[in-house]
């Protein structure tokens, strides 16, 4: 954020963003020193005359953050496309036979074709 002030006698500049030890500030270029003000804003002593004064938000927190925001989402995207790669050479679940859980590994004979017999079945 940056700011034009005229001055004839100094003042203090307050500005109206919660104070957080990540912002700076610069006075022309040189910088200042940023204080709370009114309890929960920021500002900085302002000498006489026209001044450009520029607050950034510097904070390691935020850095930080961004940096495992971008990782996070690369390890996302990378996850979307990894399946589709391997799903190309046929090493996934979904190349191999289903078998629902109970099932037996082999083979049930098919009913056999004709009129069922209704005589037991001898010893």
């Amino acid at each position: 954020m940056t700011v034009d002030v005229t001055s004839p006698e100094g003042g203090y500049l307050v500005l109206s963003e919660a104070h957080y030890p990540g912002w700076r500030a610069t006075i022309d270029g040189e910088p200042a020193d940023v204080q709370r003000a009114n309890v929960m804003f920021q500002g900085v002593v302002v000498p006489a005359g026209h001044h450009t004064i520029v607050f950034e938000l510097a904070s390691a927190t935020l850095r930080a953050g961004i940096a495992i925001s971008v990782m996070a989402a690369a390890v996302v995207i990378f996850l979307m496309f990894a399946p589709a790669r391997t799903a190309a050479h046929g090493s996934t679940a979904a190349s191999r036979p289903f078998r629902t859980a109970g099932a037996s590994s082999h083979p049930v004979p098919a009913p056999r074709s004709g009129a069922a017999s209704s005589e037991a079945p001898t010893r």
